[in-house]
């Protein structure tokens, strides 16, 4: 299966062609060797391409929190007389959480370009709504695990 779920704050948006480059900050807990939980964060580099570019663009905005369904995807590169193989992280779908306070642009009301829930210029997704969204991704991913069992399987 190559499949990956990321939620964060949307740190950059950039246009590169029909490419859509987003910078996505995510946390998580570490503990230290004290015993305390200390925040990390990691920053992402993710892409969509053509349609789901443009959705992003018109409807996506610094600071929002948003849910991508991802997958990546291998590129030899050569920069410098030096072949790479670069990962690209590629963004299937995605659903906006919450909105950062500010006004908005494209008049985004709720609904996503993947069917989702995206949220008013200045309102957060209700807590029933986000709920909604986290079941149905994990109903997504529970479905491609059973998939991948059947598979393994035969």
């Amino acid at each position: 299966m190559n499949r990956v779920f990321l939620t964060g704050h949307v740190g950059n948006i950039s246009r590169h062609g029909n490419q859509v480059f987003l910078r996505l900050a995510t946390k998580r807990l570490v503990k230290d060797d004290d015993g305390k939980f200390e925040s990390v964060t990691t920053w992402h580099d993710v892409v969509a391409h053509k349609k789901q570019a443009e959705n992003i663009e018109r409807t996506v905005g610094v600071g929002d929190i948003v849910t991508l369904d991802c997958h990546l995807s291998y590129r030899e590169v050569v920069q410098q007389e030096i072949k790479q193989t670069r990962t690209f992280v590629n963004i299937d779908s995605f659903d906006i959480l919450h909105r950062k306070a500010k006004e908005s642009a494209a008049g985004a009301d709720f609904g996503s370009a993947s069917g989702g829930l995206a949220c008013g210029s200045s309102r957060s997704a209700p807590p029933r709504a986000i709920g909604a969204i986290l079941l149905r991704t994990e109903r997504r991913l529970v479905a491609h695990v059973w998939d991948l069992r059947r598979v393994a399987s035969s």
